[in-house]
């Protein structure tokens, strides 16, 4: 898949879900996808929107922190970001963009014993 798109308001993310984390700093994310400002939301604080085509047409993704309500995120700190989508898959396309525009992927951060699956399987934060 290419990415086709970042944060444009064409790209309707309606009936995503929660499919996989992406661990890094907001700085790589604003680096990589695009500069994104703190707008409190409902449940997010910072999302970032992604567009991918394929010969069967546009899949969207998106990565997100998910009700992160004691603090905001520093750009520097390392977090345990949400991807969504329609199905698993589009956790592998996200990370794959991430790394081919030169993001840099963090170590999955204590977490107390969190189940997270990447792209690559789950794995257990100690």
């Amino acid at each position: 898949m290419k990415l086709k798109g970042m944060n444009e308001a064409w790209i309707n993310t309606d009936g995503t879900s929660y499919q996989g984390d992406l661990v890094t700093t907001r700085r790589e994310l604003d680096r990589v996808f695009g500069k994104q400002e703190f707008y409190a939301g409902d449940k997010v604080n910072f999302e970032w929107v992604l567009a991918f085509e394929d010969e069967n047409g546009i899949t969207v993704g998106t990565i997100y922190d998910y009700k992160n309500y004691d603090h905001i995120l520093g750009e520097d700190e390392v977090y345990s970001w949400h991807l969504g989508g329609h199905d698993k898959s589009i956790s592998y396309e996200i990370l794959k963009a991430f790394i081919q525009r030169g993001g840099i992927v963090h170590e999955i951060p204590n977490a107390g014993g969190k189940k997270t699956w990447t792209p690559f399987g789950y794995h257990y934060a100690s």
